[in-house]
């Protein structure tokens, strides 16, 4: 379900981000989960469960979900080096499963940080337009959607095989709402790159989807401009 992969995201990028300290990544946790969801694993709920008690102390609390959140994590994120996940990437889209490729504990401090995520983004998409292999099980697994009439509020041929979900502010230090235009000046030169290779991978018949995640609520607007 869309609602509970954008909270799980959230949280595992939490975990991942070695500045969040156990209060707030508690905060957190309880901001997108005021209660348990039979749609997650026992061992997350346990956490999510005892962070609503009171007299648990945090950093208990805060080992039990980033426990659990890097257990799940080696079963739901696939790997680092694309030699090292491709394998796995093959296995789900032979599934008719579509992976996202995601920089986790992605926020910068420099622009050569920015110049080195948007590279990261840009060598991703040439492995993936390059891959026979995908090529061919992509191709594949969209007549079977095709066959099985499979609901969607896209046609079968524009449906992305795979996505990459990225924040704008991980792709340069300039991105504040209080200096707008040379933000999106910043923003779009790197962004633009990204676009090109996307535009690229649907001529090849490779359609890879961009998830813009909103971020921190006082960048939401600012995203959406």
């Amino acid at each position: 379900a869309p609602d509970l992969l954008e909270k799980v995201i959230a949280v595992t990028k939490a975990v991942a981000d070695q500045r969040v300290t156990d209060r707030q990544l508690l905060a957190m946790v309880k901001t997108h989960f005021s209660k348990t969801d039979s749609r997650l694993p026992w061992y997350l709920n346990v956490g999510i469960g005892l962070s609503h008690v009171a007299f648990v102390p945090s950093e208990i609390l805060a080992g039990i979900l980033r426990a659990g959140v890097k257990f799940m994590s080696q079963r739901f994120i696939i790997g680092e080096a694309y030699t090292t996940f491709r394998p796995r990437l093959l296995s789900q889209a032979k599934q008719n499963r579509r992976v996202i490729g995601d920089i986790l504990g992605e926020a910068i401090v420099s622009d050569e940080q920015g110049v080195a995520v948007t590279q990261a983004y840009l060598n991703l998409l040439d492995r993936l337009i390059a891959d026979v292999a995908f090529r061919q099980v992509s191709t594949h697994t969209r007549e079977r959607r095709r066959e099985k009439f499979i609901a969607t509020p896209f046609p079968v041929a524009e449906q992305p095989d795979a996505q990459i979900a990225l924040k704008l502010s991980s792709l340069t230090t300039l991105f504040d709402p209080l200096e707008p235009e040379a933000s999106r000046q910043a923003v779009k030169a790197r962004l633009r790159l990204i676009l090109d290779k996307l535009v690229l991978a649907k001529e090849k018949n490779i359609p890879i989807g961009l998830t813009i995640d909103l971020e921190e609520f006082r960048l939401r607007d600012f995203t959406y401009e």
